[in-house]
């Protein structure tokens, strides 16, 4: 599991990430409702906009369900949910989509 980052760390890497390209998506079935970002229905600096906004109590990190060393963060943020895993040199999106609640 990686180390316990701060928000602002988490939230710099995403940042870094996203502005030079370093993004990967997970597949998914449903990723055209799921994954904004990866459909090209938003573009990266959509996304960096939201995450520039995002405040650490919209922030949330658990264990991956399937692999309990990778952690799992979500942005929740002006009616956006963002889930990403944070990797060596890039981010790789789960989902990028408006909240369902």
């Amino acid at each position: 599991m990686e180390a316990k980052l701060g928000f602002r760390d988490v939230r710099q890497r995403v940042l870094d990430a996203l502005l030079s390209g370093r993004v990967i998506h997970a597949f998914r079935r449903d990723r055209q409702e799921k994954n904004l970002l990866d459909m090209g229905v938003l573009c990266p600096a959509d996304v960096v906009d939201i995450v520039r906004k995002a405040r650490g109590n919209e922030h949330a990190c658990s264990p991956h369900h399937r692999d309990p060393s990778t952690v799992v963060h979500v942005l929740r943020r002006a009616g956006w949910y963002l889930k990403f895993v944070l990797l060596d040199d890039h981010v790789e999106f789960l989902s990028v989509h408006r909240s369902e609640s």
